[in-house]
C-alpha cells in the first residue's frame, strides 16, 4: 500500500526513527524530522526533538526550499532570510527555527519529501555533515520509496 498523492510506501517506524536521531545526531541539530509531501500539506513522518506537526504546503520551508538544483539545503539564520521573514515556522506563530538544513527526498525524479534537521538557534553546517545528512535522506528515501 502506497500514499496515494506521494506515491511513498509506509516506512517502518524502528528503522525511520533510528535514521531521524542519526541526522540530528550527525549534524549536531536538536530536532530532525522526515517529511512528506501530499497534495496541500506537508506531512511529518518521523520526529527527533518535537511533535510532529503537519502542516499546510504553502507554510513549509522544506517545501519552499525544495526544488532548486542542490543536494542540500542550509541556513544559518532564517530569521536573517528575506524570504523566510513571514514564515509562521520561523516568526513564532508555529516554532521559532533559525539554523536550518534539509535533504530532499527523490523518487523517480520527483521530490516527495524532505530529510529536514532545525535549531532554534542560529548554526552553521559544515560541509561534512550536510555530506552525512544527503546520506542519511538516501537510506530514508529507501524506506519510504514505492516497491518497485
Amino acid at each position: 500500500m502506497t500514499d496515494h498523492q506521494t506515491g511513498a510506501a509506509p516506512a517502518p517506524t524502528a528503522q525511520l526513527g533510528e535514521l531521524v536521531r542519526a541526522a540530528a545526531a550527525a549534524t549536531g541539530m536538536p530536532r530532525a524530522t522526515v517529511n512528506l509531501f501530499d497534495g496541500d500539506r506537508q506531512r511529518q513522518v518521523g520526529s527527533h526533538g518535537f511533535t510532529d506537526a503537519d502542516t499546510p504546503l504553502a507554510d513549509s520551508i522544506c517545501a519552499q526550499v525544495t526544488g532548486a538544483a542542490a543536494d542540500v539545503y542550509a541556513f544559518t539564520d532564517l530569521a536573517e532570510e528575506p524570504g523566510f521573514t513571514g514564515n509562521p515556522w520561523v516568526d513564532g506563530r508555529s516554532a521559532r527555527v533559525r539554523g536550518y538544513a534539509s535533504a530532499p527526498l527523490v523518487v523517480g525524479g520527483s521530490t516527495i519529501g524532505t530529510l529536514c534537521v532545525f535549531d532554534e538557534q542560529p548554526r552553521a553546517l559544515s560541509l561534512e555533515q550536510c555530506d552525512r545528512l544527503v546520506e542519511l535522506a538516501g537510506d530514508v528515501t529507501g524506506l519510504v520509496s514505492p516497491p518497485a
